[in-house]
Formats: structure tokens, sequence, C-alpha cells
């Protein structure tokens, strides 16, 4: 069961630091075009607040992957508060999208 769960975590933790690095790009993008277009402006906020959610996803994936490979006491705590973090980052998408 924790084979299954560390693999399940780090493809997670792939997925969510691919996003970060792509989404970083794209708000390297936004920023260099900032002021041409005033559309840009309003959706900077919600650039950023995406890089910083997998960011935060990575990380938290991250320390649940190690702590799996490691075997270390904490790996079920950091896997509970890394699907918390997850969770947050799909609430937080639906708000920022209306749904």
């Amino acid at each position: 069961m924790t084979k299954f769960f560390f693999i399940l975590s780090t493809g997670i933790l792939i997925f969510s630091s691919v996003m970060t690095l792509v989404m970083a790009v794209v708000v390297f993008l936004y920023w260099l075009h900032l002021d041409l277009e005033p559309t840009m402006e309003q959706t900077w906020p919600v650039l950023t607040a995406s890089v910083w959610l997998f960011s935060g996803l990575t990380v938290g994936w991250g320390a649940s992957t190690l702590a799996l490979y490691k075997r270390h006491w904490s790996r079920w705590p950091l896997t509970v508060i890394a699907v918390m973090i997850m969770a947050f980052v799909f609430v937080a998408f639906g708000q920022v999208l209306g749904l």
C-alpha cells in the first residue's frame, strides 16, 4: 500500500512542479508585456496566485514524497497535509473561476 502512495505522490509531485514552471514562464512573459494590453492587468493577479498555489502544492507533495521514500514517521501526516493543500488549490481555483 505504501508503494502505491509513493508512486501516486511522485506523479502528483511531477505534475505540480511542471505546472509551477510553466505558470512561472507565463507570468514572466505577461510581466514583459503587461503595459501593452490593458486586459492583461486584470488577469495578472490570477496568474500570480496560480504560481503560488502550485508552488505550495509542489512543496507539500515534495515533503510527502520524501517522507514516504525515507519511511519517516511523518509520512502519513505529511500526506494528509499535502491532500489538504491540494483540496485548497482546487477550491481556490474554483472560486477564481466562479465554479
